[in-house]
């Protein structure tokens, strides 16, 4: 059972690159549009410039760069890789969701 497993996540795997490339590109346009709506807002800013690093460091994890291998481990495992997303999806996230205020935004 733990092999066939294995070997769809082997089928999936060049996807979930594209994917990952295709976030890491979006990221990167999302902070360079925010760095023109951000003029008055210094935490829009702020939050587009770390948008636009976290997207060059999935594109870098997903060319495989040294640099990131040796000091950003956890972009190696799935489990790294599925906290730093959710992470970044709650960057992303309205200043509202649900009702509950976006602790980023304070």
């Amino acid at each position: 059972m733990i092999e066939d497993q294995g070997d769809c996540f082997q089928k999936i795997k060049p996807l979930v690159r594209v994917m990952n490339f295709t976030i890491g590109i979006a990221l990167i346009a999302l902070a360079v549009l925010g760095f023109f709506a951000a003029t008055l807002q210094p935490l829009l800013f702020l939050s587009g410039l770390y948008l636009g690093l976290f997207g060059v460091m999935i594109l870098s994890s997903e060319i495989e760069l040294k640099f990131i291998e040796d000091y950003f481990n956890f972009l190696k495992t799935l489990l790294g890789r599925g906290i730093f997303y959710i992470y970044l999806g709650s960057m992303c996230a309205p200043e509202t969701l649900y009702g509950l205020a976006n602790p980023i935004t304070w």
